[in-house]
């Protein structure tokens, strides 16, 4: 079964017809629900990262910048997923806002939030201090102010509409891109690039620097950064999808979707598994096939392509009414 999160908003966002639910599909692409999610709190929109959690629970970011919070549901069974309750909220003045995705640790829960470019480490589900900011990592001692809970700092700490920080300059902290806001804004300005997917694997927090063309490696005991993965082919990186060995990275700013080894802690030179899918977003992998979303205005949906092949041509799965954000397999 494949789980969608579309972008979401009001009615005439981007020109679409919005969709603020979460939508299952069969393996031919055939929809199973449009309203995976039972019990969705009314005003939840701008839906965005779908992880399981160790226990197979699922969580949902809801990316909208004045309710940021992620929800907890039921493990999904059949195209259906129960409400179980909130498991944070960003909506006070001192927390970070528009968060993207989630991935869960052994001993902590990573949370992106774009508009104040940080990754935050939270307490894991069932333990006392579930969805509570935890203290930073050792990497991150010397700066102050913070906010709570910062694993990954971003490089610029004065950014609008969210409390100053300290700044912890590249490589360490995430790179940001403002851009000047439209005339009638609250804001003069705002961010338009930013952190983005986040995935661990093993020791590792994985996270896509979108502003900074890399793909970073941190540890997760010390939060010092492992490496920084660049290339000429790695541009704007937004979703992450490890597997096995693999990681497949969606590169925005190329157009492509790429797959880097990682032996030892390290990833290798990122190979080209496809150059024809235009603004790639979510992946998943669903038998031999990786499926992917694209976010094109004029061929917005889901792909696929066979696994362990480079330089593919992607077969559309099926075309999606909203732009598709986050694609989770389950079985």
């Amino acid at each position: 079964m494949l789980y969608v999160s579309f972008h979401g908003g009001k009615p005439g966002d981007d020109g679409v017809d919005p969709i603020n639910q979460v939508w299952a599909y069969d393996k031919d692409g055939k929809v199973v629900s449009k309203a995976v999610l039972q019990g969705l709190p009314p005003g939840a929109s701008e839906l965005r990262g779908l992880t399981l959690d160790p226990a197979g629970a699922l969580y949902v970011v809801v990316g909208y910048k004045d309710d940021s919070e992620v929800l907890a549901f039921t493990a999904p069974d059949k195209g259906s997923a129960s409400y179980t309750g909130l498991f944070v909220s960003f909506t006070g003045a001192s927390y970070p806002v528009h968060p993207f995705a989630i991935a869960f640790g052994p001993a902590a829960t990573f949370v992106s939030c774009q508009d104040s470019n940080v990754v935050l480490a939270l307490g894991p589900p069932g333990s006392r201090h579930a969805g509570q900011p935890l203290a930073s990592p050792p990497a991150l001692g010397a700066y102050t102010p913070l906010l709570a809970g910062t694993f990954v700092a971003s490089a610029d700490g004065n950014l609008p509409g969210v409390p100053k920080t300290a700044a912890v300059a590249e490589p360490l902290g995430l790179a940001v891109k403002i851009v000047d806001a439209a005339p009638d804004a609250k804001q003069k300005q705002k961010v338009q690039n930013s952190v983005r997917d986040v995935a661990v694997v093993d020791s590792q927090l994985i996270v896509a620097d979108e502003a900074g063309n890399a793909v970073k490696l941190y540890d997760l005991a010390t939060g010092g950064l492992a490496q920084a993965l660049t290339d000429k082919n790695l541009r704007s990186p937004v979703h992450l999808l490890p597997s096995g060995k693999d990681l497949y990275i969606a590169s925005k700013g190329t157009d492509m979707i790429l797959r880097a080894t990682l032996s030892d802690g390290v990833l290798g030179k990122p190979k080209v598994v496809t150059d024809k899918l235009k603004e790639p977003a979510g992946l998943a992998i669903g038998g031999d096939h990786l499926i992917a979303a694209s976010r094109d205005k004029k061929h917005k949906g889901l792909y696929t392509m066979p696994l362990g092949t480079d330089h593919v041509t992607p077969t559309l799965l099926v075309a999606t009414s909203d732009y598709p954000e986050f694609v989770l397999h389950t079985k």
